[in-house]
């Protein structure tokens, strides 16, 4: 058994014990997105969003599965959904920049990396896409 395997069996026990928490839906959503079942990840997901609505991870990771699934509208909904949740994450703000730059909004993708750039100055990967962009001609 590997150590994805291994996590579902050991949230499914503690699902048994305690049905319905948000945490443990998103950890087996997540589990089933590393085991490439988006089908049953975002239906794990979607749970753990409405149970606890607060949570920009849980939008954040929803919009992931959606972009995955070349859902690019359902994935701009949700990771701006995490956005306006948590400011503060570099990570979300990393994603939309991402899917920006997949839907060819190179300008719109500038300014979340910037973002990134503010709240985690240094970050490579955000660096990187930066230069992207800006050497190929946005700014």
């Amino acid at each position: 058994m590997g150590k994805i395997d291994e996590s579902l069996e050991n949230t499914e026990k503690c699902e048994q014990l305690n049905p319905g928490l948000a945490d443990t839906l998103y950890i087996q959503g997540r589990c089933y997105m590393a085991k490439g079942d988006n089908k049953k990840a975002l239906e794990l997901l979607q749970e753990a969003a409405f149970k606890y609505p607060g949570e920009a991870a849980y939008w954040a990771t929803l919009a992931i599965v959606y972009f995955e699934n070349r859902q690019f509208s359902d994935s701009f909904e949700n990771i701006i959904k995490a956005t306006s949740l948590n400011t503060f994450k570099g990570e979300i703000w990393y994603n939309l920049g991402i899917l920006y730059e997949k839907c060819k909004q190179p300008e719109e993708a500038l300014i979340a990396y910037e973002k990134v750039q503010d709240l985690s100055p240094g970050d490579e990967d955000s660096s990187k896409r930066i230069k992207a962009i800006k050497s190929a001609g946005y700014s």
